[in-house]
């Protein structure tokens, strides 16, 4: 559930995931609770880090809840309900057709601030999936050196003499698959998928 007690500060590690989990799942809502932070914690960090704002589907974000929906909303969560008493915050936002964002903001307008408490989303890890191993392996070469208010900037000159500055880390397509996965620096080319097949090749 997203953390509403005493500030914390914001590791490293904090900060790659929520720039991995913000170009993934375009939602402050899923990345408080994935990181048991309050949104507004998330929101501020994000801007902090002149992150992208969010776009997304807003027509699900927006657009007015009826009673009916309340009603099902409510519903849906007691019947969604796990033998723990959590409730898999994804799954309910399939079932309502709404986002996270839209369903905790409409649940805080019910002051049903219980049902948010009890809204569950994965392990980070499982969220960050293909992405997770990119993360170590940036936390590993970078650790403390990490710098916490700006990304790692790289500067290439054309042969043209013309300067060719980028910022990590960022979208690229996977050499070998052609998807999209989020690179930490121009040596990292290819998807962590492809590169566990590669190693399994040479193997």
């Amino acid at each position: 559930m997203a953390k509403t007690g005493p500030r914390k500060d914001w590791s490293s590690e904090d900060n790659v995931a929520l720039i991995v989990l913000w170009h993934k799942f375009s939602s402050v809502a899923l990345i408080a609770l994935a990181l048991d932070r309050s949104r507004s914690s998330v929101q501020t960090q994000a801007s902090r880090k002149k992150l992208p704002q969010i776009k997304g589907d807003m027509s699900r974000h927006r657009q007015k809840w009826t009673s009916d929906e309340d009603d099902c909303l409510v519903k849906n969560i007691e019947r969604l309900k796990r033998k723990d008493g959590l409730v898999p915050a994804l799954e309910l936002s399939k079932e309502m057709g709404r986002s996270i964002d839209a369903i905790m903001a409409r649940l805080e307008s019910m002051h049903r601030n219980d049902l948010i408490k009890i809204l569950w989303v994965p392990s980070l890890k499982d969220l960050l999936g293909n992405e997770a191993d990119n993360v170590e392996a940036f936390l590993n070469e970078h650790g403390n050196s990490y710098v916490e208010e700006k990304k790692i900037e790289t500067k290439m000159v054309t042969a043209a003499g013309e300067v060719i500055r980028r910022k990590w880390p960022k979208n690229l397509d996977c050499l070998r698959c052609k998807q999209k996965f989020l690179s930490y620096g121009p040596g990292n080319r290819i998807c962590p998928k492809c590169q566990k097949i590669n190693s399994e090749m040479a193997d």
